[in-house]
């Protein structure tokens, strides 16, 4: 019996003590990574934020104090929370935020700083980087040893973030020329200078980055809407300095519009090298660190392949004539001259120029294939033969083919037998280059063998009294 009274009575005690409510909903929120040499700011970026809700079942009386010891390297900046004021104190690692205000059952309270990360922050790591969060006022004292647990709903009274830690580098991983990454003589390129900032915010700007230039190819300008606003060097200027005081996040391209000049050199490869850093605690490498010293932090290089500017290349890739054997006489017969432009770009004007055998003249142009000759011109005599000059100011294709037919006549008694067969020499030569080399026809009964010459026998039949010897003819003179 006076066992179960005792029983009853610690039943009786049991019942009658309060139970301890939880005094808040905490959630911790530091965004991660925690990098190196950064500033706090308004933005989230270093910003230590503690959201406490208030779910006690009464009034949270004040002061409500929160607590935290920041770990080694990180020290605090300034309160951001409007309603509370956090002090650093013995050290800059050690934060107390208090509200002077009492917080309403269900009501939301954020306790808000920011802080600085030093150059030398050495928790560089996955899960390497530990925050904690301690929340107290007079009516729920802080437990002797308080659990920390992470996540959006901790009751513990004390909320814990684990972050990343980074080591903050701003740098330039890869140069592109757009399409082909190489470099074509007398071309307007575009250019990707591939930066990566890694961890570093807007407070440690100025960015800048340099862009040294080797000789034929220059910059212009920057593309508009690009996602980041750079100042930068005038068109020209070597090296080109380039600016921003942006909030640069993660990997951006940088693109660049540049100019190559007709005469770098080809294939290369041609060195083009950059430097970049901030203001603090990455300077831009000291000019010329980088040309000598490749491999320090901000430096970086790369060489490029060149090409020869596209260009037409023509050919002639035969000559035909008809009939087999030309009658010596008038309007005597026509050859047709076959060409192409195996080049990398189209040909504008053209010419096809024949200096034709002696005793020949021009009669007509009657037509082509294809791309065909429009419009032809004769000089000199008939004795000497004839220099005709055709063209086709239409152009011609890459890869593009045509032919042009020109008649002949044949002078009567302007033939020699003793010179043999008669041979037409012809050539094609684009405008630009027929006109610097006076002398293509010349070159080409030299070397017949060139693509873009072609010599062609034009076989004649005259009666007697047709040929330059003739002056007997039939027993009569």
């Amino acid at each position: 019996m006076r066992l179960f009274a005792q029983w009853l009575l610690c039943c009786l005690l049991l019942a009658a003590a309060p139970v301890r409510a939880d005094m808040a909903s905490l959630w911790l929120v530091v965004q991660s990574p925690t990098a190196s040499g950064t500033f706090g700011s308004t933005a989230p970026t270093n910003q230590f934020d503690l959201r406490v809700i208030n779910v006690s079942g009464a009034s949270l009386s004040p002061p409500i104090t929160m607590r935290t010891t920041l770990p080694e390297g990180i020290s605090f900046r300034q309160t951001i929370s409007a309603d509370i004021a956090c002090t650093a104190a013995p050290t800059p690692r050690d934060v107390t935020c208090v509200r002077n205000t009492a917080l309403a059952n269900g009501a939301q309270t954020n306790m808000k700083f920011i802080f600085d990360v030093a150059p030398t922050f050495n928790l560089i790591g996955p899960n390497a980087v530990v925050f904690d969060a301690t929340i107290e006022n007079a009516q729920f004292p802080l437990p002797p040893s308080p659990v920390c647990e992470t996540g959006t709903g901790v009751l513990t009274q004390c909320a814990r973030r684990i972050n990343d830690g980074v080591q903050s580098r701003v740098e330039v991983t890869n140069l592109t020329v757009l399409n082909d990454d190489v470099l074509t003589q007398n071309a307007s390129e575009q250019m990707r200078v591939r930066i990566v900032n890694a961890g570093y915010n807007n407070l440690n700007g100025p960015m800048t980055l340099r862009i040294n230039w080797p000789t034929g190819v220059s910059f212009v300008s920057r593309p508009a809407g690009q996602l980041y606003t750079f100042t930068c060097s005038a068109a020209g200027v070597n090296p080109t300095v380039c600016t921003t005081t942006a909030s640069v996040n993660g990997t951006f391209d940088f693109l660049i519009n540049v100019a190559v000049a007709a005469n770098i050199a080809v294939p290369g490869p041609i060195r083009i090298w950059t430097e970049i850093g901030n203001n603090t605690p990455q300077p831009i490498p000291t000019a010329p660190d980088c040309a000598t010293d490749i491999n320090q932090l901000g430096c970086f290089e790369k060489f490029f392949n060149s090409s020869a500017a596209p260009s037409p290349t023509l050919e002639i890739t035969g000559i035909t004539h008809t009939p087999a054997t030309l009658p010596i006489q008038a309007n005597a017969g026509q050859f047709e001259v076959s060409y192409r432009n195996s080049g990398t770009a189209a040909a504008g004007n053209f010419f096809v120029s024949a200096q034709l055998p002696p005793g020949f003249s021009y009669h007509s142009l009657v037509g082509g294939a294809g791309f065909p000759l429009t419009a032809c011109t004769a000089s000199g005599t008939a004795a000497a033969g004839q220099l005709v000059r055709c063209n086709r100011s239409a152009g011609l294709s890459v890869n593009g083919s045509g032919s042009g037919v020109i008649r002949v006549s044949i002078g009567n008694g302007l033939v020699s037998r003793a010179a043999g067969t008669p041979i037409v020499v012809t050539a094609i030569a684009t405008a630009a280059d027929d006109s610097a080399n006076p002398n293509l026809l010349v070159d080409c009964a030299s070397t017949p063998e060139a693509a873009h010459c072609e010599h062609h026998d034009l076989p004649v039949l005259g009666v007697c009294g047709t040929y330059l010897e003739d002056i007997y003819c039939n027993g009569y003179e």
